[in-house]
């Protein structure tokens, strides 16, 4: 999954979830597509999206990925599948949900659609999915994955619990 918050998203705190804190943290009306791209795509849209570091709008939100940057400067990117990584290949061709936004090409990532393959577009509103996986779920308890690493805040030779990121960022 590739997204980009809105400019001041609003954290969903802990506690009872409500369709006012979902509405809260995705302000817009954005909606989810699927689009297949190759990996080269792929690795240049993350790029694009890491340019954002520091700042709200289209610094990439990410889920089934590990980013690797410097201080926003792209160094990596592996698939996460049960725990094992992988690198990501330019030339293998990836299928991933992503918003109408983005594949249309807005906030500059104008290389989602004119590389990408849009298999769904204008499908189901962001907040109303989240709202269902909570409805299913009944209770939420997320756990941070380090998916987006910056590789400046780690300390070669690195820690054991940095352990995982240092053949990236020790490098």
């Amino acid at each position: 999954m590739l997204l980009a918050p809105p400019p001041a998203p609003q954290s969903i705190e802990a506690g009872p979830i409500t369709a006012g804190s979902i509405v809260g943290a995705l302000p817009f009306k954005d909606t989810m597509s699927i689009v297949r791209l190759n990996g080269s795509t792929l690795i240049a849209a993350l790029t694009h999206g890491l340019t954002g570091w520091g700042s709200y709008g289209w610094f990439p939100q990410v889920a089934g990925l590990r980013v690797y940057h410097r201080d926003g400067t792209f160094l990596a990117a592996s698939l996460l599948r049960g725990g094992v990584e992988a690198p990501l290949n330019p030339a293998t061709r990836y299928t991933l949900v992503t918003t109408d936004l983005i594949s249309g090409g807005f906030d500059g990532y104008v290389v989602v659609s004119k590389g990408g393959q849009i298999l769904l577009s204008n499908g189901m509103p962001l907040d109303q999915a989240l709202m269902e996986v909570v409805q299913a779920a009944g209770t939420i308890s997320p756990v941070t994955e380090s998916r987006i690493v910056n590789c400046a805040t780690i300390k070669c030779p690195a820690t054991a619990a940095q352990a995982p990121f240092a053949k990236v960022c020790c490098a």
